[in-house]
């Protein structure tokens, strides 16, 4: 599915408002996250706002713990609930 919006307004105030006409900017959907997993996005000041603009963040047993590189583990999890 195809999520239609404002393009300037989504520039400015980084907020996909629905828009059919005007400078539209087309955005894939992606539905509900899977079974097990909470998602979220949120701004740079970890606020959360409806259609707005920012960092996914997940929770759940399928997300993994981190990376093993070349200088050993890196992290992904944080100490965030």
């Amino acid at each position: 599915m195809v999520d239609e919006v404002d393009a300037e307004l989504l520039a400015v105030l980084r907020c996909a408002v629905p828009a059919s006409t005007g400078n539209t900017r087309r955005l894939a959907t992606l539905g509900p996250p899977l079974h097990g997993l909470d998602a979220r996005i949120v701004d740079e000041n970890n606020n959360c706002y409806p259609r707005a603009v920012g960092l996914i963040e997940l929770r759940g047993g399928p997300v993994m713990h981190g990376y093993l590189g070349s200088a050993g583990f890196i992290d992904t999890q944080d100490d965030h609930s």
